[in-house]
């Protein structure tokens, strides 16, 4: 008999290196709306601690929301050159964040006013799911994805 499977709840952070955080923080909070939380150091950033939504979990309870951190990599460097997001050096392919299905043409709009190119509009009828694909300033491909009925 084997042990049962233990549970994970969900997405505690992302944590995505860039190359001018000046340049993708604000894409992520005022583009996506993400909130800010805090920067460290304080006086010259080299992390940024984004809010993406609550937990609905005891981290959640505990004070800790969904984040996104944005690590500049020229104060946290890695030990390889960055060449942008080319795929033979990353095993990410993209990250996708949950909207609600009424904001999904609200979204789209807003994205496309903000001078955001939508890269694909998809559905997946398997998932009755659409989305939104998209690129942040650094190049990485972001996904707003929603659950259709009529599908």
């Amino acid at each position: 008999m084997s042990p049962s499977m233990p549970t994970i709840r969900g997405a505690a952070e992302i944590v995505i290196r860039v190359n001018d955080i000046g340049l993708t923080q604000p894409f992520y909070e005022n583009t996506l709306g993400f909130e800010f939380v805090s920067q460290h150091p304080a006086d010259s950033p080299g992390i940024v601690f984004l809010r993406i939504a609550d937990l609905d979990s005891d981290l959640g309870a505990g004070g800790h929301p969904q984040l996104l951190a944005l690590v500049d990599r020229r104060i946290h460097p890695t030990n390889r050159p960055f060449d942008g997001v080319i795929q033979q050096h990353t095993s990410l392919d993209h990250v996708a964040f949950e909207i609600p299905a009424a904001d999904y043409e609200p979204w789209k709009q807003r994205l496309v006013d903000a001078g955001v190119e939508i890269a694909l509009e998809t559905t997946f009828p398997n998932m009755r799911a659409r989305a939104l694909f998209v690129c942040d300033p650094e190049g990485n491909s972001i996904e707003l994805i929603c659950h259709d009925e009529g599908l």
